[in-house]
């Protein structure tokens, strides 16, 4: 089932997204160019960032476990 975010307008498939509620890994994505596709309030009232997956969002992954980000 596709998705259309009210947020940034963009179609995806939510099984293709992975989910971020750390603001500060959030903006270390962004930093480095790599933006969600959604955005929208979970159900304890914390911002949820879909972001799909990539090979380049699982590089940046490795490096904010490495603390490298």
């Amino acid at each position: 089932m596709r998705m259309i975010s009210r947020v940034t307008g963009k179609s995806y498939c939510p099984e293709d997204t992975c989910v971020i509620l750390n603001v500060k890994q959030v903006a270390a994505y962004m930093d480095n160019g790599y933006y969600p596709v959604d955005v929208y309030t979970g159900k304890d009232r914390k911002l949820c960032f879909a972001f799909l997956k990539t090979e380049y969002g699982k590089e940046l992954f490795d490096k904010w476990v490495r603390h490298e980000l």
